[in-house]
């Protein structure tokens, strides 16, 4: 019985990686260290990749699972890229357009 539960508990820990993977990337953004964003979302992104291998490999497919890669997901690919993009133009504005807020003078 024990065995069965390590075959839900590999992928899940993959996709809790990735969560985290996210989380960091977008603080970092947020404090303007875009590099460190970028690779924080490319280890979340490859975390992301094994999570969906562990889980065919060990057969460990559960309906939590398929909700928990949907959130951590969300996460990676649909809040890491914008944070990561509207950190870069705050800090590198192109042809004088800005995403980030005018700063006073």
């Amino acid at each position: 019985m024990a065995t069965a539960r390590w075959r839900y508990a590999v992928p899940n820990a993959f996709t809790a990686a990735s969560l985290v993977f996210a989380v960091l990337a977008i603080e970092a953004a947020i404090a303007g260290r875009v590099v460190a964003a970028a690779w924080w979302g490319l280890y979340g992104t490859l975390t992301d990749r094994l999570d969906g291998a562990a889980a065919k490999l060990l057969h460990g497919a559960s309906e939590f699972g398929v909700q928990f890669d949907s959130l951590a997901d969300l996460a990676i690919f649909g809040v890491v890229p914008p944070a990561v993009f509207y950190a870069f133009y705050a800090r590198h504005p192109v042809l004088g357009w800005s995403a980030a807020p005018a700063r006073a003078a």
